[in-house]
């Protein structure tokens, strides 16, 4: 309810993660697992606790009529988008492998910091091997100056590469058509945000 209350991401973020971490006696681990595996245990529990049904506003694109409907937790699914990899080749002699972003990355990145270098220091954490013409790395957690410093050099369209894999990555989401109460205009409304599981 405070997390609710304060509209703030980074607090929302950390409540969810309490939650998941304390109702699952620490099975889940909110500082590996990935944010969906997370976001997908919350809603779970949230049905399990209060009830599997949503309420929440949509807003018309047409004539910004406010609508209220309800979805029922179970109908968020984890989407993929077509082409995403993990695997990402930066130039002919460069391939890094990367993982998921876990749920200590995001509160990072939605911490009131606001801090460009958060991002960057997200991005290298997240690369697991390093394959070059000359070697293999699995990186290590000895290995992370090495590696801020390689992400720090990237040429930007190979950075933008590495964008690309946290911007395709799976979402745990739930699209809805509807038609505006008001002005009849059909719309198309994707439910993925962390704010709407506090609806």
């Amino acid at each position: 309810i405070m997390a609710k209350e304060s509209k703030d991401n980074a607090t929302i973020i950390e409540s969810m993660g309490t939650v998941v971490r304390e109702c699952t006696d620490g099975k889940i681990d909110i500082l590996v697992n990935p944010m969906f595996d997370v976001q997908y245990a919350f809603l779970q529990i949230r049905g399990k606790s209060i009830g599997e049904e949503i309420d929440y506003f949509l807003l018309c694109g047409k004539c910004g009529h406010k609508s209220m409907t309800t979805t029922n937790v179970n109908e968020f699914v984890l989407q993929k988008q077509l082409g995403h990899t993990n695997v990402i080749k930066l130039d002919d002699s460069t391939t890094v492998t990367m993982r998921y972003p876990t749920f200590a990355h995001f509160v990072k990145l939605y911490s009131d910091t606001d801090d460009e270098n958060d991002v960057y220091e997200v991005v290298a954490d997240c690369i697991t091997t390093l394959v070059t013409d000359e070697e293999v790395t699995h990186v290590k957690p000895e290995d992370k100056k090495g590696i801020s410093e390689f992400v720090d050099n990237l040429l930007p369209s190979q950075f933008e590469k590495l964008e690309n894999f946290f911007t395709t990555i799976p979402v745990l989401q739930y699209t809805k058509e509807y038609a505006c109460e008001a002005c009849q205009e059909m719309n198309r409304i994707r439910v993925d945000g962390i704010n709407n599981f506090f609806e």
